[in-house]
């Protein structure tokens, strides 16, 4: 597998040549996180795709359903194997979650993702 890098801010890099290109288990961890920042409902094609992170970050969440979407976004990345932990942290407040992610992916290879989410 191999996908193009995205830089800090989540833009796809150029002028690198090959450096440019994420590969194997580095490329699964990008399409994880991908996944867990895309929203629901953001492009009209595929209004089911992405996380519902509107609703879990403005009201009271039925914790058990929110991880069982992140699951569910996350098992659906090609290389992703299992998932070995979740810990999402939610302030509603603010409208900001932040989430860590444990995974085996195909590779054998135990990845870590982190993510920021703020609204």
């Amino acid at each position: 597998m191999r996908v193009r890098a995205v830089d800090d801010s989540h833009d796809w890099t150029f002028g690198n040549n090959m450096t440019d290109y994420k590969g194997n288990s580095e490329a699964i961890k990008q399409c994880v996180l991908t996944a867990v920042l895309s929203v629901r409902g953001d492009w009209f094609l595929a209004l089911e795709h992405g996380i519902d992170w509107f609703n879990y970050l403005g009201r009271s969440t039925n914790m058990a359903l929110f991880e069982s979407d992140l699951k569910s976004a996350i098992l659906k990345v090609d290389g992703v194997y299992k998932i070995t932990n979740i810990v999402p942290e939610l302030n509603r407040e603010q409208r900001h979650a932040v989430l860590s992610i444990e995974y085996i992916d195909v590779f054998s290879n135990k990845m870590v993702v982190q993510a920021n989410v703020n609204n």
